[in-house]
């Protein structure tokens, strides 16, 4: 399979293209065979020497995907070969095919959207973070969400 990897020349990095043999999941894993992925600003950041990833994430960029499912270990349940989903990466995006724990695999939200979905992972967890760490929200509370004007918890 190809993978775009973050290679280092002396004062820079470039992306370049190589091949690694496809991924293979370990039990609670499922390898996705990635149709789209997207940019995020963590990938910029390292291939400019202003990120290191902590030492368990796949070096290759790409935080999240969407593909299909083309292999699943032995102890996951609810995902099968052909399944279209999307995933919330520890890297390894920027490939043709990527290994991801399955409790980090979403379904796509709505049927034959599988490209547009490649960005939604990293932007739902943000904001889930954003409004049940930093706001606080609960089930009492109610959220005013202003298109394009920010958010207002209370």
């Amino acid at each position: 399979m190809r993978v775009v990897a973050i290679e280092e020349i002396p004062a820079s990095k470039v992306f370049k293209c190589r091949e690694e043999p496809v991924p293979v999941p370990k039990d609670d894993e499922v390898v996705i065979n990635v149709t789209a992925t997207g940019v995020t600003k963590m990938d910029v950041l390292r291939s400019q020497f202003e990120y290191e990833l902590p030492p368990d994430w796949n070096p290759v960029p790409g935080l999240q995907c969407s593909g299909t499912i083309i292999d699943v270990g032995k102890d996951v349940h609810g995902w099968k070969c052909g399944d279209e989903v999307c995933a919330l990466l520890n890297g390894g995006g920027y490939a043709n095919a990527v290994v991801v724990r399955a409790t980090q695999v979403l379904p796509l939200p709505v049927a034959d959207c599988i490209n547009p979905v490649a960005c939604l992972p990293e932007a739902a967890c943000t904001t889930w973070e954003a409004l049940m760490r930093l706001c606080k929200l609960s089930a009492n509370m109610t959220l005013l969400v202003y298109e394009r004007c920010g958010i207002i918890c209370d």
